[in-house]
């Protein structure tokens, strides 16, 4: 699978809806899937979205000037090892957020399209 991640370029951000949480976040892609960090710049609580995306993982992505529906999972254990690793290698914030977030892990959660 490769990785590419939007870091590469230039920064771009995608607006997730999730119940009435819309933020709007930086990403990156793994293979089909975008992929979102609920870091909230290392606070050591999670971002509002993030637990509307726990309740109610069919979300509404808006990128590109393109909305489409989309299911969000939480990655764990070696998938979620990968791509923190490799995200954390092209934007080096993200390792201090993590640090900042003290005890909190900071989760990653893949987008995937959904076809309606």
């Amino acid at each position: 699978m490769t990785y590419l991640s939007s870091a590469d370029t230039v920064e771009h951000t995608l607006t997730l809806a999730a119940g009435r949480e819309r933020p709007k976040l930086t990403y990156h892609t793994d293979g089909d899937r975008l992929v979102v960090f609920a870091a909230v710049g290392g606070a050591p609580q999670h971002p509002r979205w993030f637990h509307e995306v726990l309740t109610h993982p069919e979300v509404t992505v808006e990128l590109d000037g393109e909305t489409f529906p989309a299911v969000a999972a939480v990655t764990t254990g070696r998938e979620r090892y990968r791509i923190w690793s490799t995200a954390v290698r092209r934007t080096p914030a993200l390792a201090e957020y993590q640090v900042r977030a003290g005890a909190r892990t900071i989760p990653v959660i893949t987008l995937r399209r959904r076809e309606v």
